[in-house]
């Protein structure tokens, strides 16, 4: 009987190793394509729009069906630290102040809406030196809810602040 067992598990091992899975990156996707050119590849699909990658400890675990073969990435570099405002206090009981940081002068417009999208003031402020602070007296505002939009004259920067005005 002991004989059989070992035999049993000899075999049930050796069919596990020898029938083990492997995978391979492949993607079926609606449409794509790879391309390869000396030391630069670039691979593309079609269908899904976003995918989230988890690591920790050396593991990594990347959702969806296109996976990249190793872990470079490449992309635009965070321009958060380009542009950056400080809103305070809030909540507000009279007057806002808005600090302002840029890496470059340029001038900023400042929306400040009410919680259904109405437009209760309209300015613009520049910052040449990297920082500025601009106030806005908001003494007579009806108590409730109100969004600061800060746009730069270029566009290329936009940050909103939900506010409260007590």
């Amino acid at each position: 009987m002991k004989k059989i067992t070992i035999l049993v598990s000899g075999l049930v091992l050796t069919a596990g190793v020898s029938l083990a899975q492997t995978l391979s990156p492949t993607v079926i996707g609606s449409a794509g394509e790879t391309f390869n050119g000396g030391n630069v590849s670039l691979s593309w699909t079609v269908g899904e729009i976003a995918i989230t990658t988890v690591s920790s400890a050396g593991n990594i675990l990347t959702q969806g069906f296109h996976q990249p073969e190793n872990g470079i990435a490449i992309g635009i570099a965070n321009q958060d630290k380009l542009f950056s405002i400080n809103a305070f206090p809030n909540p507000i009981s009279e007057n806002l102040t808005l600090e302002i940081n840029s890496d470059k002068p340029e001038s900023f417009m400042i929306e400040v809406t009410d919680i259904l999208g109405k437009l209760v003031k309209s300015t613009s402020v520049y910052v040449g030196d990297g920082q500025a602070q601009h106030s806005i007296s908001m003494a007579s505002f009806a108590p409730g809810a109100y969004l600061v939009k800060v746009t730069s004259s270029s566009g290329k920067f936009t940050k909103a602040i939900k506010l409260t005005k007590i």
